[in-house]
């Protein structure tokens, strides 16, 4: 349980592609061009990797099929953008969090900017149940909320 092989859907190349395109925006494209698309290519990476992510740190704890472990993701990463792009006091509280988190790494303050205009990156969501979906050949697709 928990191997990289079960969670496919995070270990192959676009997830991974989008956490170095994140890590790349944040720490040096932002910093050299400051401008809208810089200002958007996190919230687009972020979505289409949290699910996955999500979902593949699920298969360490439970048995659940892609299927539920997606909607758990969706809705995790839901729950954590849309607060943080609608309201400063929740970005400030998601910075905290992931400073107390980064500290022992040595890494310093994070800020992230509160921008309803944000929200435009929500349907990456989607397309990373379908990237599931692909790369896990023996996934059902998505009907309704398995219940939990």
């Amino acid at each position: 349980m928990g191997t990289p092989g079960r969670a496919r859907e995070f270990f192959s190349i676009a997830p991974l592609a989008a956490i170095a395109l994140l890590a790349a925006n944040d720490h040096l494209f932002k910093a050299a061009f400051h401008n809208t698309i810089t200002g958007k290519l996190s919230d687009f990476a972020g979505c289409f990797f949290l699910p996955l992510y999500v979902s593949a740190m699920l298969t360490w704890v439970t048995k659940w099929p892609l299927e539920r472990r997606m909607w758990v993701g969706s809705i995790v990463t839901l729950a954590i953008f849309v607060p943080v792009s609608v309201s400063r006091p929740a970005a400030d509280f998601v910075c905290r969090l992931i400073e107390l988190a980064a500290l022992p790494m040595g890494l310093g303050a994070q800020r992230i900017a509160s921008d309803p205009t944000d929200l435009i990156a929500v349907p990456m969501i989607c397309l990373a149940v379908l990237y599931a979906q692909k790369v896990n050949p023996c996934a059902v697709p998505l009907k309704s909320p398995p219940s939990l």
